[in-house]
């Protein structure tokens, strides 16, 4: 018999991590059953009239902090253990990423005061890295067996291996939010500094930094930009591209994250140059599938484009190890038991 796990919150079921923890707690033997209130705060109260059914259970889906506390409420009336996603620390993201406001600020430790509360509530938490997992900790005092690392993976169906065919023209490839974080700025400055080699540069999506990155393109024929397009659509351009590009930023949450595009594009069997990370496995080293540089510096990415643009076959070899790296770190099976493995402390 199923066992089942209730997930509780305004989450997106669509979003890629939601989805691929979905099919993990099915591979492990539970039912997801979606509760989703009306309103985040009203949500214990409308479980008592909405809710028939006894979960094993209670999962808060990522960036959902505000469910948190209903979700705890319920939990403890039916005595059920409760698991938060976070995947990011809201304080994190408004003080540090965004800079909203100043860090020593009343209203900044307010801010984090209550995530810590809140976080605290739960009896497991799950961090997509390990050094987020060590930032929750030390951030919010949160104890480590309450901690386990369940990697952001990529859907399988979706971004799957499909072989590099080179051609004369190396393309390159970003996609994203353009958001501090990803320093897509840098990939601007690279690209100028190749203007004169056969190297064409093309960058998908939509956020805050574009505007200033098409400023610092002006000029430059060979930087394309893109609109966002649709999430399944992604594979083909990742597919027709030679090298993929990951983020570059140099805030310490680009240091605490393995970003989704890096997940995909190794799924796929394409190498991605990104910054270095204590985030990766240790066991992966760069020039392995992944090539790890020094954040924020627009020269050594052009030095790494420019050599595997002059060695093509580099390209091909970097490929076939991008998924060998993926299938033994980050694929679905991978991400099965690291779910199972952590569910085991609490049940």
């Amino acid at each position: 018999m199923l066992k089942k796990v209730l997930w509780w919150g305004r989450f997106d079921e669509d979003y890629s991590r939601n989805r691929i923890l979905k099919s993990a707690f099915n591979a492990i033997g539970y039912d997801v059953i979606p509760f989703i209130p009306l309103i985040s705060g009203f949500g214990f109260i409308e479980a008592l009239f909405r809710l028939k059914i006894i979960p094993d259970l209670i999962f808060v889906p990522c960036f959902r902090q505000r469910d948190i506390k209903s979700a705890y409420k319920w939990s403890r009336k039916i005595n059920k253990p409760l698991i938060i996603d976070p995947l990011i620390s809201q304080w994190d993201k408004q003080i540090n990423e965004r800079n909203k406001l100043p860090f020593n600020s009343s209203k900044a430790k307010l801010l984090k005061n209550k995530e810590k509360y809140l976080l605290n509530l739960a009896d497991l938490i799950f961090a997509d890295t390990q050094m987020h997992a060590n930032f929750f900790h030390l951030e919010f005092s949160i104890p480590k067996p309450k901690l386990s690392v369940v990697y952001v993976g990529a859907e399988e169906k979706i971004f799957n291996y499909k072989k590099i065919n080179i051609e004369e023209k190396t393309k390159v490839l970003f996609y994203g939010s353009f958001i501090k974080l990803h320093g897509a700025e840098v990939i601007i400055k690279a690209a100028k500094l190749l203007e004169n080699e056969n190297i064409e540069w093309n960058l998908i999506g939509q956020g805050p930094y574009l505007e200033k990155c098409k400023k610092l393109a002006k000029g430059y024929e060979k930087i394309k930009f893109f609109s966002a397009i649709p999430y399944k659509n992604l594979p083909n351009h990742i597919f027709k591209s030679d090298i993929m590009l990951g983020i570059f930023g140099s805030s310490r949450k680009a240091e605490n994250v393995i970003p989704n595009k890096v997940f995909q594009s190794l799924a796929c069997g394409r190498l991605v140059i990104t910054r270095k990370s204590n985030a990766y496995p240790k066991k992966i080293k760069s020039n392995n599938g992944i090539i790890f540089i020094n954040p924020n510096d627009p020269n050594e990415l052009a030095k790494k484009v420019l050599f595997l643009s002059q060695n093509k076959k580099e390209i091909i070899s970097y490929g076939n190890q991008a998924r060998k790296i993926f299938m033994h770190f980050f694929s679905q099976r991978k991400i099965n038991l690291q779910l199972k493995k952590s569910i085991k402390k609490i049940i």
